[in-house]
């Protein structure tokens, strides 16, 4: 590990505990394993412009949601990493994701052992996660 502090830009909506609990575990792991400093300087932009990513960051925590902001992390030259799939997966820009299957198996096994019979799937309709796991739970019955 190097002397020098890394500057790590968080873009990304902190105002939902999934995305303050996402910013938790980037700065316990910048805390406990890595020379980082993690800044704020990629605010989600208001209106149609991109979000302006400073020079001086040395890499990107990303979770871009509108598509001018997808394409001004895809142009940041610095590695980057996305904290979801949409809009940048499919672009060459490793991201995280869970094991959809694995997540409707232990959520039907879960529901089943606490004796409940009756079960249903509520997800997102256009989303490849909540089909993935709509599926792997309905495959369960």
């Amino acid at each position: 590990m190097t002397s020098h502090l890394q500057h790590i830009g968080i873009l990304m909506d902190v105002s939902t505990g999934e995305g303050r609990e996402m910013v938790r575990g980037a700065a316990d792991y910048a805390r406990q394993r890595a020379n980082w400093e993690i800044v704020f300087p990629c605010f989600e932009s208001e209106g149609l412009d991109p979000v302006n990513i400073p020079y001086w960051c040395d890499g990107l925590l990303l979770r871009p949601l509108k598509p001018a902001d997808q394409e001004a992390c895809l142009r940041f030259k610095g590695p980057k990493f996305g904290l979801v799939w949409r809009g940048i997966g499919n672009r060459g820009v490793p991201f995280l994701t869970t094991q959809g299957k694995e997540v409707a198996h232990m959520a039907f096994q879960h529901l089943r052992e606490n004796g409940i019979g009756r079960m249903g799937v509520v997800g997102f309709k256009n989303s490849g996660f909540s089909h993935i796991r709509s599926s792997a739970f309905q495959n369960c019955v």
